[in-house]
C-alpha cells in the first residue's frame, strides 16, 4: 500500500498544480473580460452617435437648401435689376430725345 499511497499523494499534487493553474487562468480571464465593452454598452453609444450624425445630416441638408434659395434669391434679384435698369434707361431715352 505504500508504493500506492505515494503514487496518489503524486497523481493529487500534480492535480492540485494543475488546478492551481486553471484557476489563476479563469481569475486572468475574469479580469480580462472587465476591460472588454458590453454588447448593451457598445449599442447605446453606436445609437447615441448615430442620432448625432443624423442631427448633423439634417442640418447640413437644411443648410444646402438655404444657400440654394439664396442664390435663386440673388440670381432673381440681379436679372430684375437689370430688366429695370433697362427699362429706365429707355424711359430716359426716350424722356431726352
Amino acid at each position: 500500500m505504500d508504493e500506492r499511497e505515494k503514487a496518489l499523494r503524486l497523481t493529487a499534487g500534480a492535480l492540485e498544480k494543475r488546478l492551481e493553474g486553471l484557476n489563476e487562468l479563469r481569475r486572468d480571464v475574469v479580469n480580462d473580460r472587465e476591460l472588454f465593452l458590453t454588447k448593451s454598452a457598445y449599442n447605446a453609444q453606436y445609437n447615441a452617435l448615430q442620432m448625432r450624425v443624423d442631427k448633423i445630416e439634417t442640418v447640413q441638408v437644411t443648410q444646402a437648401t438655404a444657400q440654394s434659395k439664396m442664390v435663386g434669391i440673388g440670381i432673381g434679384l440681379m436679372v430684375l435689376s437689370w430688366v429695370a435698369g433697362a427699362i429706365v434707361g429707355v424711359i430716359l431715352e426716350k424722356v431726352w430725345k
